[in-house]
């Protein structure tokens, strides 16, 4: 709206833009909270039985003939076991995925479409990859 204002020669603070139009009702309407409910947890993630709770944890480190590099482990909460890993140039949702898959073929039997190897990639709060392959939710 300042811009707006701005492009027909009315100089006016943004503050003061944001005031008014709150006054009258014009701003969008913002939604608190997470859209699927409260995401925080009792602090516990250790399961009772295992392949209730899987994370991913990736990690970046550097190889002198091939530059930045990630690495993804997917690691069961009851068993501490890792289910599954995967070396990747490039660290995105589907590399972080592929682990998943590993652990879904392993002892269990195979991954199949629909399934759920776990409720979705956990994770830490330092920037970790959060994302779970809709196929798999």
């Amino acid at each position: 709206m300042k811009a707006r204002l701005a492009a027909k020669g009315i100089r006016v603070g943004k503050n003061r833009v944001l005031r008014l139009m709150r006054v009258n009702g014009l701003l969008a309407p913002v939604r608190w909270g997470h859209p699927r409910g409260d995401r925080s947890h009792s602090g516990r993630i250790r399961t009772e039985r295992p392949d209730e709770l899987w994370g991913t944890d990736p990690s970046r480190f550097w190889m002198k003939a091939e530059g930045w590099c990630w690495f993804f482990a997917a690691v069961d909460h009851c068993t501490s076991d890792i289910v599954g890993w995967h070396v990747a140039k490039k660290g995105d949702r589907w590399a972080a995925l592929v682990p998943v898959r590993q652990g879904g073929a392993g002892p269990h039997g195979r991954l199949r479409q629909g399934d759920r190897p776990g409720p979705a990639h956990s994770g830490d709060a330092d920037h970790r990859f959060h994302e779970a392959d809709r196929r798999f939710q």
